[in-house]
């Protein structure tokens, strides 16, 4: 079982996650989000062998013009968007999150925040 996961985000809109055995291309208006949940799975289990939708014919290299994201990458956001959770509700965790995050990034974050809620 291999721990491999990268995924790729193309300059037209399109999402793809690729493990050694698994390689899915979201398309739906909650790619997204099904994407997210897919990963977190992945993250856990390291298993995609009962995954529905595996397309290994768009299995690809990235493209110079694609923005890639690896494990740590993925590992990385999904331990911040944890830490988010726990200390973003105070005034005083919002500010620090503002300050390492960037205002545009915090946001975005909100404003996705926002609407789950």
């Amino acid at each position: 079982m291999s721990k491999k996961i990268e995924i790729l985000l193309d300059n037209g809109g399109g999402l793809q996650l690729q493990t050694a055995k698994f390689a899915h291309s979201y398309q739906s208006s909650k790619a997204g989000e099904q994407c997210a949940t897919d990963i977190r799975d992945f993250l856990k289990s390291g298993d995609t062998s009962d995954w529905e939708g595996n397309q290994p014919e768009y299995r690809r290299e990235p493209a110079l013009s694609d923005d890639t994201l690896d494990r740590a990458d993925l590992e990385a956001i999904v331990a911040a968007g944890e830490a988010i959770k726990r200390v973003g509700k105070g005034a005083m965790g919002r500010e620090l999150i503002t300050a390492l995050l960037g205002v545009e990034a915090c946001e975005a974050i909100s404003r996705e925040f926002e609407s789950a809620n």
